[in-house]
């Protein structure tokens, strides 16, 4: 099963997609949920893949699913991690044909993940003041 969990300091999801083809969708839907409610609209999210290849339409299916989810929720951007940098560039590709509704980016760490919505978060709340 995946693994999702929050930072509820930073107001931001965590979802890290296993390699394994066993997800029972209801359980991860209602987690989904849970974890979403909690969380203040105007959230971020960062989604990790295991995986050194591209992904399978399964799992694009099933990113895709969870962005439009977490969007209703409130989500307000996404970083996409994907460990390897050599297929980055091919994974990027197929996702330019399936843009989601929502503010999308892509990089190779989680740090760099954090690191982006850190700063976003930053300008948001000198924004806000």
């Amino acid at each position: 099963m995946h693994k999702i969990k929050a930072d509820f300091i930073k107001n931001r999801l965590y979802i890290f997609f296993s390699e394994s083809d066993k997800t029972e969708m209801n359980a991860y839907v209602d987690k989904i949920e849970q974890v979403c409610k909690k969380l203040l609209p105007g959230f971020t999210c960062i989604a990790v893949f295991p995986r050194n290849e591209d992904p399978k339409q399964k799992e694009l299916d099933l990113l895709f699913n969870t962005e439009d989810l977490i969007y209703a929720y409130g989500a307000m951007k996404i970083i996409r991690v994907k460990k390897s940098s050599r297929t980055l560039a091919r994974f990027r590709k197929i996702w330019l044909n399936m843009q989601s509704n929502i503010a999308v980016e892509d990089v190779t760490t989680v740090q760099e993940a954090e690191k982006i919505l850190d700063s976003l978060s930053k300008k948001n709340s000198i924004q806000k003041k």
